[in-house]
C-alpha cells in the first residue's frame, strides 16, 4: 500500500461507560464513525495502522475519535428536529464525539432555540451528524424519564460489637454485603441525601458534611449517573460514572477518611439507590 492511502485500522477494545440505544440510527452511526475514521487516518504520518480488535467486534465511536485531530476548522451547522428531541439527539452526538478524559471531545452538539441542534464539528464529521438528524425526522418525543437517586455517606470502623443504627436499617443488605471481607463494623450515617432531575439534567445538593451533584439519564429502567460527592469540612470525596439498576442498593465506593480528628482506622462509604420513572 502507498504512502499516500489510507490502510484499514482495526479498532482496540472499548467499554462503552453509558450505553447508546441507537434503533433506527444504526446506519448513521456507521456513517458519523466513518468520517472520525478517516480523519484518523488523515491526521496520521504515513496511514499508519493499529492493533486491531478480534473480528466482528464492534467499533465505537469514542474509540474511532481518539485518532482525531485537535479541535481546529470547526464548522457550525443547525439541523431541525421534531420538538422536545434536540437534548436526546445531542446528548447522542456528544457521546459519539468524546475522545476520553484527557483530550477534548471532536466537537460538541446542543439544543438550540426553536428545537434545533447545534454542531461545532470538523465538515467531513457533519455528514454523519446530517445522517442521524434524518433518523429522527418522523420520530415522535417520549416524555423524558425522571431518576431520583436518593445517597448515603456512611463512616465505617472496625469492632468487637458490630452496630447498624437503625437509620440504616434500610441500606443494610449493602453495608452488610460489604463487611462479610471488612470483618465486623460499627456504621453512623453522616448524611443523607435525595436528588431528583429530568434525565439528561444535572442537579446539585448541599448538606451539612457533603456537597453531591449528579447528572444522570434514564435509560432501560436503569439511571447512567455521572456523580460527585465533595467534602465540605472533611477531606473526603468521590467521583465516578456507573449505570444504578432502579431499585438496588450499590456501592459507590469507600476511602479512609483523612482528617486530624478522625478516628483511626476511621473509613467513608457510599451508597446510592436509583428510581426511574416512567
Amino acid at each position: 500500500m502507498g504512502g499516500g492511502e489510507c490502510p484499514i485500522r482495526r479498532i482496540r477494545p472499548f467499554h462503552l461507560e453509558a450505553p447508546v440505544t441507537l434503533g433506527r440510527s444504526a446506519v448513521a452511526l456507521f456513517a458519523l464513525v466513518t468520517q472520525l475514521w478517516l480523519l484518523g487516518c488523515q491526521s496520521r504520518p504515513g496511514g499508519e495502522a493499529e492493533p486491531q480488535n478480534r473480528p466482528g467486534a464492534p467499533a465505537t465511536a469514542s474509540a474511532l475519535s481518539s485518532a482525531a485531530p485537535a479541535r481546529t476548522g470547526l464548522v457550525v451547522k443547525s439541523y431541525d428536529l421534531p420538538a422536545g428531541l434536540a437534548p436526546e439527539v445531542a446528548a447522542l452526538v456528544n457521546r459519539l464525539l468524546k475522545r476520553g478524559d484527557a483530550e477534548p471531545p471532536v466537537g460538541t452538539a446542543e439544543p438550540g432555540a426553536s428545537g434545533k441542534l447545534v454542531v461545532a464539528a470538523p465538515a467531513e464529521v457533519q455528514s454523519g451528524v446530517e445522517e442521524i438528524v434524518a433518523q429522527y425526522k418522523d420520530a415522535k418525543p417520549s416524555p423524558p424519564a425522571e431518576i431520583e437517586i436518593t445517597y448515603w455517606v456512611v463512616t465505617a470502623k472496625p469492632s468487637d460489637k458490630p452496630d447498624l443504627p437503625e437509620n440504616l436499617k434500610e441500606i443494610a443488605p449493602a453495608l452488610e454485603a460489604l463487611s462479610t471481607g471488612a470483618g465486623p463494623r460499627t456504621f453512623d450515617l453522616l448524611e443523607k441525601q435525595r436528588l431528583a432531575s429530568v434525565s439528561g439534567e444535572g442537579a446539585k445538593v448541599r448538606g451539612r458534611y457533603f456537597e453531591i451533584a449528579q447528572v444522570a439519564t434514564g435509560r432501560d429502567g436503569k439511571a447512567v449517573a455521572q456523580v460527585g460527592v465533595k467534602g465540605l469540612d472533611l477531606k473526603a470525596s468521590l467521583e465516578t460514572k456507573l449505570t444504578l439498576p432502579a431499585g438496588e442498593l450499590m456501592i459507590l465506593g469507600e476511602s479512609a477518611l483523612e482528617s486530624q480528628k478522625a478516628t483511626p482506622n476511621l473509613t467513608v462509604i457510599y451508597v446510592a439507590r436509583a428510581r426511574v420513572s416512567p
